[in-house]
Formats: structure tokens, C-alpha cells, sequence
């Protein structure tokens, strides 16, 4: 741009000086505009807003109905009542060496990597295992793979996605 006027203030002194092209001419009558940025800013801002609300929006409702699966699911418990009993088995001892009763909700995903002696299965796909020979006698797994399915919605896409979305507004 500076460029542009530099040309222009040079030309206005000389009779033989070059014409602007197009592209040029304008850029330097964008340039002119008053506060050109601040409203090319707007008018961006303004055709895409409807679009982010409506995915913030998807994005809520789903985490709310996820919630409500979660919060009135009884196989969510039992699954995590499975982990509790799982850990405190493996991390079993006396005070001093290693017992730990209890869990953070961090641990969840690292079930995949703790694997058995011979390496053949993780403790995730023991615990499912379990879960489907003791406790799931009528829905064959569906309330438990809807509930997993719903904890991974949130965790791996919804929440990280939500929050970007929430910290760009402020």
C-alpha cells in the first residue's frame, strides 16, 4: 500500500508517469475508505455468525442430552463401579506400598493401554467383557456402548470444539 502512494505522490509531479493498473487503482480506493479494516471486520463477522451460533448451539444440546443418558443411566454406574473395583484390586496393598482406593475421571481413557501379562487384551476390553457376562442381560450392550459412545462425543469432539467456540466469543 505504501508503495501504491508513494507511486501516486511521485506521478502527480510528472506528466509521462505510468497509470495505476486496476488492481492497484483499487486497492488505493479501498484504501480510502474510512475505517475500511473495522468494516470489512463487521460484514465478515456478520455472515458467519449465524452459522457459528447454530454449531454452538448442536453442540450444546448434545452435550445436554448426553448428560441427561449419563446421569439417568444405571449401566454408567455400573461401569464405573467396575473400574473403581478393578483399580482397587490391581493397586491393592497395605498404606505404604501402592494401595490407592478410588479414581480420577482422567484415568478413564489410559484403560485402553493397561494390558494384561501375556499382553492379549487391556483393561478396558476385560472391563466391557465383564460388564457383558454380569450385567447386561436384556440390552446386549446397548446402554453400555451408547453411554461410551456418548463419553467419547464429549471428550475427544464436543467439550474441546464448545470451548474454543466460547473463548473466541469473549
Amino acid at each position: 500500500m505504501d508503495s501504491i502512494k508513494k507511486h501516486i505522490k511521485s506521478s502527480k509531479d510528472k506528466e509521462d508517469a505510468k497509470p495505476l493498473d486496476k488492481p492497484e487503482q483499487f486497492l488505493f480506493q479501498l484504501s480510502q475508505i474510512p475505517n475500511f479494516s473495522e468494516r470489512l471486520f463487521c460484514i465478515l463477522f456478520q455472515s458467519t455468525f449465524h452459522e457459528c451460533i447454530t454449531s454452538v448451539l448442536r453442540k450444546i444440546e448434545i452435550l445436554q442430552r448426553v448428560c441427561k443418558i449419563i446421569q439417568s443411566g444405571k449401566c454408567v454406574l455400573q461401569v464405573l463401579g467396575l473400574v473403581l473395583a478393578f483399580g482397587n484390586f490391581m493397586n491393592g496393598g497395605n498404606r505404604s506400598r501402592g494401595q490407592a482406593d478410588g479414581f480420577t475421571l482422567d484415568i478413564l481413557p489410559k484403560l485402553k493401554d493397561v494390558k494384561s501379562s501375556d499382553n492379549s487384551q487391556s483393561l478396558l476390553s476385560y472391563i466391557v467383557a465383564y460388564y457383558l457376562r454380569h450385567f447386561d442381560e436384556v440390552c446386549f450392550g446397548s446402554c453400555l456402548f451408547e453411554s461410551l459412545f456418548c463419553f467419547s462425543l464429549i471428550c475427544l469432539e464436543i467439550l474441546p470444539e464448545l470451548s474454543f467456540h466460547l473463548l473466541s466469543c469473549q
